[in-house]
């Protein structure tokens, strides 16, 4: 008997990590799958101001603190997601007018706290404990390296790898274009000629479990706000409109193949468990700025899915 937790859509977020790591403690768990999307969004610069003051902006308002609350700062902004970073007025110039730099720095905070995420897991969690992990759409490649480096954690993208003593778990990251430009983002037809390569290296589809960051198309999980032109949400009397922004690939191979369980993240939005055929799809959603763990506990016993069930934390 297999039994994991599912996440996703972490976004940097310590406060959602640690959770995440407790998850084998407080739920009882086995495996550990972390469905993509681990890499926050913004840093957050701590900007000296002399006589061991700082300011920071964050949600909106300019915090100014003391040089012995850097700490609770630092932690709150990771909590967040964000990445804290010390600095002076000059260098947050240099930083505006040099984008290079800019770019630069701001890879270098998400590959150390991939870097000391790794290395907590590897501290804190039990030998029997099996962890996987997999990029998402708006996680830079410069991050796969990390993972490279070392082998506590499972790095699970674009393989098929065993999931306890009977299953089998195919993984990618690679998501169909949106307006955003992420990284990771692929036509549709090449995501399905990618992941298609995947799903043919399986011994039994009827006990594969699909992990793919995009949920399919019009499932009820890819339900996210319409937007304009502009980028901004299309209202009506009823409020923010919504519409499907999931993958027509990942439903149809989904629909070809029908693996046991389709793992699917992306669209906060969309938290919930749909079929697509004898497939149970989950998208556990998210919550990262608010600190909240979503995801699923599911149970495998060798006729199938014996449990499923959405928690948060």
């Amino acid at each position: 008997m297999t039994r994991f937790f599912f996440a996703s859509d972490f976004h940097g977020s310590q406060m959602v990590w640690n959770k995440f790591l407790r998850a084998p403690e407080h739920l009882g768990v086995d495996t550990l799958i972390c469905g993509g999307d681990i890499t926050g969004k913004m840093i957050v610069p701590l900007i000296a101001q002399g006589n061991g003051a700082y300011t920071y902006f964050l949600y909106g308002r300019v915090e100014r603190i003391k040089e012995d609350q850097l700490g609770v700062a630092e932690s709150r902004i990771s909590g967040s997601g964000y990445y804290p970073y010390r600095t002076t007025p000059e260098e947050v110039a240099e930083l505006e007018r040099n984008e290079p730099a800019r770019t630069q720095l701001f890879v270098r905070l998400m590959k150390e706290r991939v870097a000391r995420w790794i290395e907590q897991a590897t501290e804190r969690l039990p030998e029997r404990v099996a962890i996987y992990m997999m990029p998402g759409n708006d996680d830079a490649w410069a991050i796969d390296e990390v993972f490279a480096r070392q082998g506590r954690v499972i790095f699970a993208e674009g393989k098929l790898v065993p999931i306890g003593d009977s299953f089998e778990m195919i993984t990618f990251a690679g998501v169909n274009p949106t307006p955003w430009d992420s990284p990771r983002e692929i036509s549709e037809e090449r995501l399905e000629s990618m992941m298609e390569r995947l799903f043919a290296q399986a011994a039994n589809p009827s006990r594969l479990i699909a992990n793919l960051h995009a949920p399919p198309y019009h499932s009820g999980l890819d339900m996210a706000p319409a937007l304009d032109k502009n980028l901004r949400p299309i209202t009506g009397i009823l409020g923010v409109k919504r519409a499907p922004i999931g993958s027509k690939a990942v439903r149809n191979l989904i629909e070809k193949y029908q693996p046991l369980l389709g793992l699917h993240g992306h669209v906060h939005e969309s938290p919930g468990k749909a079929k697509l055929g004898r497939t149970i799809c989950v998208n556990p959603g998210s919550e990262y700025a608010e600190g909240v763990l979503r995801g699923f506990v599911i149970e495998l016993d060798r006729a199938g899915v014996k449990d499923i069930r959405m928690v948060y934390k």
